[in-house]
C-alpha cells in the first residue's frame, strides 16, 4: 500500500467537573473536546472515542481522576495516549511520590494558559514521533513493536509473537479498490482489539500494525493460542461481508493481471506465524521475526485460516 496521510481532528478528553479550567483553556484550541460526566462515563467514552490526549484535574474528587488515569494506563489501548494532570501543591507531591509513571506531564495550580498549551503540544509531538501509529488503524507501528519485544526480553519474560497476514489481500484490493481494502484492514484491527480485550482484559497483550495487511500481536504465551483462535473466528465471520454476493456464492474472485489476463483467486483467509520466546534462548529481534515469517509461510500452505507455532531450541 502507498503511504498516505489522513487529516483528522485530534481529540482531547477532559476529566473535570462542569467544564472547568481545562475546558476554558482548550475550548479555542484545535482539539475536539470530550467531556465525560463522571468516572463511568469517562471509561465508556475513552473506548468509544479513542482520545489522542487525556487531561484531568486531580482536585476534582467527584470524577476520581487519578483512578480513571490508572485504569486507562493499564489498558493496552491507552498505554501510548499521553496523560497530563493538574492539581494543587499537596496533590502534586502525592502524585510524584506514590504513583510515578502514570502520567506524562503535570502542572501545579495556579498555572498559565499559554504554559498549559505549550506542555500539551510538547507531549503530543513526542507521542506522535514515538508511536509512528498507522493512520488507518491507529495501532502502534514498528518502533513501538520493537520496544515491546526488547522490554520483554530484558525483563526475562516468556512471550509469544504472532505475525498476522491476510492471504490474497492484493487481489481483493485490485478487485474492489483501496477504500474497501482499508475497510478490511480496519475490520482486522478491530477483531484484534476485541479479541485481546475478551481474552486478557487488555492487560497481557499488545497489538501493532507493521503496514499493509501485516499485523503483530505480542502476548503472554499462556493466552496466545486462545487469542489466535478468537481473532481467526472473528476475521472469518466478518470478512465475507466485504465481498459482493456473487463472489461469496462462488467462493472466489476474478481479477485481471498486468497483462490483461483474468485470474482466479480464493476468498481471503488469515495466516498467523507464531514464535514462542523463552528467557535465556539465543535469539534477538531479527531472529524472532525471521522465525515468525517462516511460521507464517507454513500457515499460508494450509487451506483456511490458521496459525503455526515455532520455538527456539
Amino acid at each position: 500500500m502507498l503511504p498516505f496521510t489522513i487529516d483528522r481532528e485530534e481529540k482531547a478528553m477532559l476529566l473535570e467537573e462542569n467544564q472547568g479550567l481545562l475546558h476554558s483553556c482548550l475550548k479555542e484550541s484545535r482539539y475536539s473536546l470530550i467531556t465525560p460526566r463522571n468516572k463511568t462515563d469517562a471509561v465508556n467514552k475513552s473506548s468509544e472515542e479513542h482520545p489522542d490526549l487525556i487531561m484531568g484535574n486531580l482536585d476534582c474528587k467527584k470524577m476520581d481522576v487519578f483512578t480513571v488515569c490508572v485504569n486507562l494506563r493499564s489498558d493496552f489501548q491507552f498505554k501510548h495516549v499521553p496523560i497530563i494532570v493538574t492539581g494543587g501543591e499537596k496533590t502534586m507531591q502525592a502524585l510524584k511520590t506514590a504513583f510515578p509513571g502514570v502520567v506524562d506531564d503535570y502542572l501545579e495550580a495556579p498555572f498559565d494558559q499559554e504554559e498549559l498549551l505549550l506542555r500539551v503540544e510538547g507531549v503530543m509531538a513526542r507521542t506522535r514521533s514515538y508511536l509512528e501509529a498507522n493512520p488507518l488503524t491507529r495501532l502502534p507501528g514498528n518502533e513501538a513493536i520493537r520496544r515491546q519485544i526488547v522490554n520483554r526480553m530484558l525483563h526475562g519474560k516468556s512471550f509469544s509473537l504472532s505475525w498476522l497476514d491476510i492471504d490474497h489481500f492484493k487481489a481483493f484490493n485490485d478487485k474492489y479498490g483501496w477504500e474497501r481494502g482499508d475497510q478490511m484492514l480496519s475490520m482486522l484491527a478491530s477483531a484484534v482489539r476485541e479479541s485481546i480485550k475478551s481474552v486478557s482484559g487488555n492487560q497481557h497483550a499488545f497489538a501493532g500494525h507493521v503496514g499493509g495487511d501485516d499485523f503483530v500481536l505480542i502476548s503472554d504465551s499462556e493466552i496466545n493460542s486462545m487469542l489466535c483462535e478468537r481473532i481467526i473466528e472473528c476475521f472469518d465471520r466478518r470478512a465475507l461481508d466485504h465481498f459482493d454476493a456473487i463472489d461469496r456464492e462462488r467462493g472466489f474472485i476474478q481479477v485481471k493481471d498486468r497483462d490483461g489476463i483474468v485470474k482466479r483467486f480464493p476468498l481471503m483467509k488469515l495466516s498467523i506465524g507464531v514464535v514462542e520466546v523463552r528467557p535465556g534462548k539465543d535469539c534477538d529481534v531479527g531472529k524472532i521475526f525471521n522465525l515468525a515469517v517462516m511460521m507464517k509461510k507454513k500457515a499460508k500452505a494450509v487451506r483456511g485460516s490458521c496459525f503455526e507455532i515455532g520455538r527456539f531450541v
